[in-house]
């Protein structure tokens, strides 16, 4: 099977516990990655990260491609070092890396890559929601390229959350963790981020004032997705092909009565 998981912490005892909860994880999908992927479970959260997807984000998935990675405006010389060195193709005979015959780049040992923050693994359903959903963009990937580049132009027109390839992984990520973690700590999880990010909302004026206009959007947004999450079913049926013809032809209709 093309992943390989790789969990920083200098406990092992906890790094056992991580990695089995990835395996766990993954147990729970029937199509799995025909791409070579590295899951990375961070124990801190990584600057570079955290600057670029701001205070709400868990985790996140990824493509290695040149492309992408410029679309997204994650270039991997700006990742951590602790996490490229195991990007790096080696030849497993003599333990050299690997590189392309023309540039003298050195090559990458995975095409896609899902990281998990050090705050989210300290969370056992954080971990188990935030890297079911984000393996499920993997399997998008994979094997709906398609839908996955049309759902990609509704980003800048509607809710994160309203986006078929967005709503489908929440679905699954719902339904992974009330299995694997019970549906009563999930709703509890639930809870106390809608909880967290009103928190942040209706702080006090001298603390709104240190905070940018734009953090304070994050927050309002993190928590209307997690009020959405907390109404949406997880065992319902998603057909991502359907949603998403649904949703073109809602925005373009929209487009034609302006």
């Amino acid at each position: 099977m093309p992943i390989t998981i790789e969990a920083r912490h200098r406990d092992p005892t906890v790094k056992k516990d991580l990695l089995d909860m990835v395996q766990r994880v993954i147990g729970e999908f029937q199509s799995l990655p025909t791409s070579c992927l590295l899951i990375f479970l961070d124990d801190s959260d990584a600057e570079y990260f955290r600057k670029k997807w701001g205070p709400c984000n868990r985790g996140f998935f990824t493509p290695l491609n040149g492309e992408e990675l410029v679309i997204q405006g994650i270039h991997m010389d700006n990742w951590p070092e602790y996490i490229t060195r195991h990007f790096l193709a080696r030849d497993p005979d003599t333990n050299k890396y690997v590189r392309d015959s023309e540039t003298g780049r050195i090559l990458l040992a995975y095409e896609q890559a899902i990281y998990l923050y050090g705050t989210t693994c300290a969370d056992s359903v954080g971990r188990v929601m935030t890297l079911a959903h984000e393996f499920q963009h993997s399997v998008q990937y994979v094997f709906h390229q398609e839908l996955r580049k049309k759902n990609h132009g509704f980003y800048r027109q509607l809710p994160d959350y309203e986006i078929p390839i967005e709503k489908e992984a929440r679905i699954i990520a719902k339904r992974v963790a009330e299995k694997l973690c019970g549906k009563e700590q999930v709703d509890q999880y639930i809870a106390r981020k809608i909880n967290e990010a009103n928190c942040h909302i209706n702080s006090d004026a001298n603390f709104k004032n240190i905070l940018e206009n734009d953090e304070i959007k994050q927050w309002k947004n993190e928590a209307e997705d997690w009020r959405f999450i907390q109404t949406l079913g997880s065992n319902i049926s998603y057909n991502l092909t359907a949603e998403t013809e649904q949703v073109a032809r809602r925005l373009a209709e929209n487009i034609s009565l302006l």
